[in-house]
């Protein structure tokens, strides 16, 4: 009797052990392997993005460097004249991209002939081939090399001629602040497109004619030297958030040049922060009170870079800087789109 109760006991607890004890394994498995399968499916997304982006580079890397024959069209665009406002226009671009900027000086003396005939500035050789061509397209329009800028500027920032000449961007600081002093002007890099009648900045220019306008793009706060944050931030210098130095109005003397040299300062020779030209022009402007143009109708941002993203909408763009990851939708969109507008 005993032997069979104990044995009845011990069966008793010993038998639904089993099912539980198989029902907690298959459910720890079955719960490894949704795991596991979960990351296998992340694994597997996070791989086709992977790949998907790269291709998407490698495609956007080549369609940026490859020889479009719109680019040359410019050359053929009907002649403009000669225009004489009170506001000048500064088109600054390097030797390799100098057709872009007879497209870009082309839209700025085609949509606002109030303002003055551009200048073409080439941060390298000028030839008399690159002369005739802007005279022929743009009556009143000059093209000058940037070195011409670098003698008035080690005026008025002294002990900065070896930034000015090694720094990257060394010469669009002395091209915008030995022009500050001598007249207001807008600068545009090469790879800005006006795509209609710039009516924001011809209002601002027309009626603030001492407060400075810039470009603003979503975020860009990154791209700062640290040193001359930490400069604006000790000065109470109040920062323009997105600003972008592609395109900007400078009213004549409207610049704190002791600011300016005091950000260059801050660089370390050599050592020069890729982005201490904007950061500079960031600071100066922000003090001098610069407002933002409307980043829907100036757009700056990296929409349709890759092939499967979707493009800005270009219907409601009066202007576009085609920066870096999209600057072949400078030659797939805006170039044809002015050139329907001039009739090329």
């Amino acid at each position: 009797g005993s032997q069979d109760e104990g044995h009845s006991r011990d069966k008793a607890a010993w038998q639904p052990a089993i099912p539980c004890s198989r029902s907690r394994q298959e459910s720890e498995f079955s719960n490894m392997l949704a795991a596991h399968s979960g990351r296998r499916t992340r694994w597997q997304r996070q791989a086709a993005e992977f790949l998907r982006t790269r291709i998407a580079c490698h495609i956007q890397a080549a369609l940026r460097n490859y020889p479009w024959p719109i680019k040359k069209r410019i050359l053929a665009a009907p002649p403009l004249p000669a225009t004489n406002g009170n506001c000048g226009v500064i088109v600054m671009t390097t030797k390799r991209d100098w057709l872009d900027a007879l497209w870009s000086a082309y839209s700025w003396q085609y949509f606002a002939p109030v303002l003055s005939s551009p200048t073409i500035v080439v941060d390298g050789d000028v030839t008399e081939e690159m002369q005739s061509a802007a005279r022929r397209i743009m009556r009143g329009a000059t093209v000058s090399p940037a070195s011409a800028y670098l003698a008035p500027c080690n005026e008025l920032i002294p002990n900065q001629r070896s930034l000015l000449r090694r720094y990257r961007f060394g010469r669009k600081i002395a091209v915008v602040l030995s022009t500050s002093i001598r007249s207001s002007f807008i600068f545009s890099d090469s790879d800005v497109l006006l795509l209609r009648g710039p009516t924001e900045i011809l209002s601002h220019v027309a009626t603030q004619t001492r407060l400075p306008f810039c470009n603003v793009e979503q975020g860009g706060d990154a791209w700062n030297a640290p040193d001359i944050v930490d400069l604006m931030r000790n000065e109470g210098i109040q920062p323009i958030r997105g600003f972008n130095s592609g395109l900007m109005y400078i009213p004549s003397n409207s610049l704190d040049l002791d600011l300016c040299a005091r950000c260059l300062q801050s660089q370390a020779e050599g050592r020069e922060h890729y982005f201490a030209e904007q950061s500079m022009f960031h600071a100066a402007l922000s003090k001098a009170g610069a407002q933002r143009l409307n980043p829907t109708t100036y757009a700056i941002s990296n929409e349709g870079a890759y092939f499967y993203q979707r493009d800005v909408d270009y219907s409601v763009l009066e202007a576009r800087h085609f920066t870096g990851m999209v600057r072949h939708k400078m030659y797939t969109a805006g170039m044809p789109i002015l050139a329907r507008s001039i009739g090329l």
